[in-house]
């Protein structure tokens, strides 16, 4: 019982570390889309 509880917590942390690395990804792909985005737009008006 006591290694069924162990096997199904560390189960469970491994597949909250992969949400989270998950959401960070995007999260970071995402900001780094829009500074891009903004950067593109800060040099066109700048010319």
């Amino acid at each position: 019982m006591v290694v069924f509880c162990i096997k199904f917590d560390t189960s469970f942390e491994v597949k909250a570390a992969l949400l989270a690395i998950f959401l960070n990804y995007s999260i970071l792909t995402y900001a780094i889309r829009l500074s891009s985005f903004v950067s593109l737009y800060m040099y066109s008006l700048e010319r």
